[in-house]
């Protein structure tokens, strides 16, 4: 949806591959965390991969602090561009 938004048609079904993160699942008993992924490959760096080998230019933001999201910082890049957010937190 995200690509289509800047008019590239990309299915799913081709945008697995490009990601190298496959549609599988695991769990994380400690963390009680689901993650429908490869846990080999975590799926923001699959992302990554899949819009450079895509050819499309963009600008990776990110903040340590998540109590403190910088939202000025998103307000200014939605106002000139589409934004993919995520993940906003890893648990509770």
């Amino acid at each position: 949806m995200l690509l289509s938004t800047i008019g590239e048609q990309v299915s799913p079904q081709e945008m697995e591959p490009y990601t190298g993160v496959g549609l599988g699942a695991f769990w994380l008993p400690r963390e009680k965390l689901l993650f429908f992924s490869s846990i080999s490959n975590p799926p923001d760096l699959g992302i990554t991969r899949a819009l450079h080998l895509l050819g499309i230019g963009f600008e990776e933001k990110m903040t340590s602090d998540p109590g403190n999201p910088p939202l000025e910082q998103l307000r200014s890049d939605l106002a000139n561009s589409v934004a993919l957010l995520g993940p906003w937190t890893w648990g509770s």
